[in-house]
């Protein structure tokens, strides 16, 4: 994957290594966050009382459930040997992802149509196939598509905490899948007419119509997919496109065929989310800035785009293109303006491919993306040893570091470009000396002759570049910045899977596993297992249903539908989650509801659960 130099394959084997422990850690040490451990339960809760996965709301279309249920069915054990397994699947789909977008931008890279996009000859430039386009005129193929495929691959299996396995993340995971595959024969010609194979970009285009059921929202990821396709290659971006269209129409419409409420759920689900208001764009920038702090290598993206930016005017179109990208990516969240940092999951992806793919581009801007990289993995570790509460009342302060490692890595960009405009202008027949030592080295790394510690210092350069990912190793980083879950760590949630047996032992007293329950819960489902034989496992219709918004939420089919679980006589008992559905704020008809037909006064409150068996 890189050039062979003596040094190189040291320094490579180092990353390597590096890269090998660190998504080790990453399977063994973080368990699943609250909202994958919130769909295992209902799921499996649902299939306790014999519903399947298809029949059971979960806040998530049928396309992620179904995601979500193959992956716990591969995943077998106790709780902390469940999540480990669910992890080790999950990081491996990232990496087969990674594989096929190597191998695609390789593909496009060495093909001679590469350049027939949007961006025609920047992106052969870019990957350093057009000899004489530029002054780097040895061939960046190989380092430009390993250290993109890297990144996104490391992007993807060291997400933050409240990214991983969330619906987005499986969302960027086939994303990056589908673009490699869409490039995959861009170099290839088969048959007596030497026309490339079609099944790759095929298989694309359904890839990314799964993107697209997996929350509907991700469609953004979809769209983001097929511009960075379409700019490589127009016609394999437009015929991939087409593919998406086609198939994301069928599939929906199959997905209505097998469970119909799937429908209904649709056009309930927006009532679900607060409206929107003027204040929230405050709200909005404050997760904005969360996403940064939690992943700054989104910062190391911009600074590379603000690069290109300063020159020529097909890079600057290259540049264009990947901040559509990126604001593509950006558009759910601030339509969705609940600030749940997973609706980003697929930006820090993007961001880390771009910043690699620069970075092996050129080394002139290497020492800035470089320092950029160092400085985000400092304050994306150092901010979070201030406290929870004190960051949750003090935002803005993110928002200040944010924006000087932002500055200053644009500072350092703008002055490498300056200097390279300088020696052109002082010397025009002289090459930069920095592109001269970078052709050595790879020139070495050919076979064309010897380098020094060049090589070992180009690797880890770039690789500085991507430094910011590991920020989720850190000990101290939360799920988010100053947002929901801001306490939440890694060691957190490794603990309350560890703790999980013993700690719910005291409800098992006044609760039999086999008792039949409506749960008024959200955690519960997963840590109970107790069989629930509605099909509203999680009471998001009726939990919502407060505030401005609950007349509108009770007015849908859905809320009927889940206030009539109140009223099986196959239940045994209610089991509230006091601190995230307290009755006492309920609609008058749900107290109603669990009042006549439970008793709530019989057991007292149990690890912040209240069991209301059957009067």
């Amino acid at each position: 994957m890189f050039p062979a130099a003596p040094r190189r394959r040291v320094a490579r084997l180092a990353v390597i290594v590096v890269v090998a422990l660190v998504t080790l850690g990453q399977i063994v040490r973080p368990g699943l966050n609250q909202d994958v451990r919130y769909v295992l339960g209902v799921l499996d809760s649902a299939a306790g009382a014999g519903l399947v996965w298809t029949e059971v709301w979960a806040h998530r279309p049928l396309a992620a459930r179904g995601v979500v249920a193959l992956f716990d069915a591969l995943s077998p054990g106790g709780f902390m040997v469940r999540e480990m397994v669910f992890r080790a699947w999950c990081v491996a789909l990232a990496a087969g992802a990674a594989v096929l977008l190597w191998r695609g931008l390789l593909a496009a890279g060495t093909s001679r149509v590469a350049g027939s996009g949007l961006l025609t000859g920047t992106t052969a430039r870019l990957t350093g196939t057009a000899a004489g386009s530029d002054d780097l005129s040895d061939s960046r193929t190989p380092q430009v598509a390993a250290w993109s495929a890297l990144a996104a691959g490391a992007a993807l299996a060291w997400a933050p905490g409240w990214d991983f396995a969330e619906p987005e993340w499986f969302a960027a995971v086939l994303a990056v899948a589908a673009i490699g595959l869409a490039l995959i024969s861009s170099g290839e010609r088969t048959g007596s007419e030497g026309r490339a194979p079609r099944w790759p970009w095929l298989v694309a285009g359904l890839l990314l119509a799964v993107v697209v059921l997996l929350k509907f929202t991700t469609a953004a990821t979809a769209l983001a997919a097929l511009l960075v396709i379409w700019a490589i290659n127009r016609s394999r971006g437009v015929r991939t496109a087409v593919v998406t269209a086609v198939a994301s129409v069928a599939l929906f419409g199959l997905t209505v065929l097998i469970e119909p409420r799937e429908w209904q759920w649709l056009r309930d689900m927006p009532t679900l989310n607060p409206p929107f208001s003027p204040g929230s764009s405050l709200k909005v920038l404050e997760g904005l800035v969360n996403s940064t702090v939690v992943s700054p290598v989104t910062l190391v993206g911009l600074v590379a785009v603000a690069w290109l930016l300063t020159r020529d005017r097909s890079l600057r179109r290259l540049a264009v293109v990947a901040l559509v990208v990126l604001v593509v990516l950006v558009a759910p969240f601030v339509v969705q303006q609940q600030n749940f940092l997973y609706h980003l999951a697929a930006l820090p992806v993007a961001a880390a491919g771009i910043a690699a793919a620069v970075a092996a581009y050129d080394p002139r801007v290497r020492i800035g993306l470089a320092g950029t990289g160092l400085a985000g993995l400092v304050v994306g570790v150092g901010v979070f040893a201030v406290g929870p509460r004190t960051r949750s009342e003090n935002w803005w302060v993110g928002a200040i570091v944010v924006l000087l490692v932002l500055a200053l890595g644009c500072a350092m960009a703008l002055l490498a470009a300056i200097v390279g405009r300088h020696q052109r202008a002082v010397a025009p027949g002289r090459p930069d000396p920095l592109v001269a030592g970078q052709a050595r080295i790879d020139g070495a790394g050919a076979g064309h002759g010897t380098v020094g510690g060049g090589a070992a210092l180009s690797v880890l350069l770039i690789a500085v570049c991507l430094a910011p990912l590991l920020v989720t190793v850190s000990p101290r980083t939360a799920y988010s910045f100053s947002l929901a879950h801001n306490r939440t760590t890694a060691a957190d949630n490794l603990s309350q899977t560890q703790a999980a047996e013993q700690r719910w032992q005291a409800v098992r007293s006044v609760l039999p596993a086999e008792d039949r329950v409506v749960y008024l819960s959200f955690a519960a489902p997963y840590w109970l297992g107790n069989p629930s034989p509605c099909r509203y496992v999680s009471p998001t219709f009726l939990q919502r249903a407060r505030g401005e918004r609950s007349d509108v939420i009770a007015d849908t089919r859905s809320y009927a539908e889940n206030l009539d679980c109140l009223h099986d006589v196959k239940v045994d008992a209610v089991v509230i989650e006091t601190g995230w559905f307290p009755i006492d704020k309920a609609r008058p008809e749900i107290q109603a509801a669990v009042s006549a037909r439970f008793d709530c006064d019989r057991h007292p409150e149990i690890e912040g659960l209240r069991i209301c068996p059957r009067r």
